[in-house]
């Protein structure tokens, strides 16, 4: 895997004034229409690596809690992988799939306890120049 701050270096001092632009995944924190928190990262992770634009690597440290949050939904690995892999849909169209695996009716006591969990953690964001420890 590339260091994102040297790449960074290397193209404003040998491409000044090329513009780089890095494709950032939604925050943890940030829920879709089902109030499931993790839910669009794991998304948007998931169709960046489809597409080339990160390596399949480049989340392992979240592998943990992109396990969590499929058991909280009642979802298998391979079965989710299967469908974002397979299918060109949308996130609004993946809710719906969730739901309908799930008779339409998510487990709330679940989803409260995994949100409570991605609410509390301690989380480090590296950028080009820095690393900031955030708690959500």
């Amino acid at each position: 895997m590339v260091n994102s701050g040297l790449a960074y270096f290397a193209a404003t001092q040998f491409f000044p004034t090329m513009a780089i632009e890095q494709i950032l995944p939604a925050a943890s924190t940030e829920p879709g229409s089902l109030g499931v928190l993790h839910l669009k990262r794991y998304w948007d992770k998931s169709v960046l690596i489809k597409e080339g634009k990160y390596a399949g690597d480049a989340f392992a440290d979240e592998w943990n809690i992109d396990i969590t949050l499929l058991a909280a939904l009642g979802l298998g690995l391979e079965q989710t992988v299967r469908y974002i892999y397979s299918d060109n849909t949308d996130f609004k169209t993946f809710e719906a799939w969730i739901l309908s695996l799930n008779n339409y009716q998510l487990d709330n006591d679940k989803i409260n306890e995994f949100n409570k969990y991605i609410l509390s953690r301690e989380t480090t964001y590296t950028t080009a120049d820095t690393t900031n420890n955030v708690t959500n």
